[in-house]
């Protein structure tokens, strides 16, 4: 694809135009997140740990853990008072 200017400069894109996929690097980037989001689901106390910088003790961690599976819900729900 050529593009011109009307100071007569012009621009040449690099290679085949089919080759171009504008949405290659969000799919990526995409698919990080949702791993991301998937490891934090199963490591509810890690996701804990993580965002209030504060390091549990074994009984919690084991209560967070159970308290996840049990009642089957996303930790955002867990921890609203």
């Amino acid at each position: 694809m050529k593009i011109k200017f009307k100071n007569g400069s012009q621009i040449e894109s690099i290679g085949d135009a089919s080759e171009i996929k504008r949405s290659q690097r969000a799919q990526e980037q995409i698919a990080k997140m949702s791993e991301q989001i998937q490891y934090w689901q199963r490591n509810p106390d890690r996701y804990i740990e993580f965002i209030t910088g504060v390091k549990l003790p074994w009984y919690r961690k084991v209560w967070v853990k159970l308290s996840c599976s049990m009642n089957n819900t996303r930790i955002v729900k867990l921890w609203r008072t």
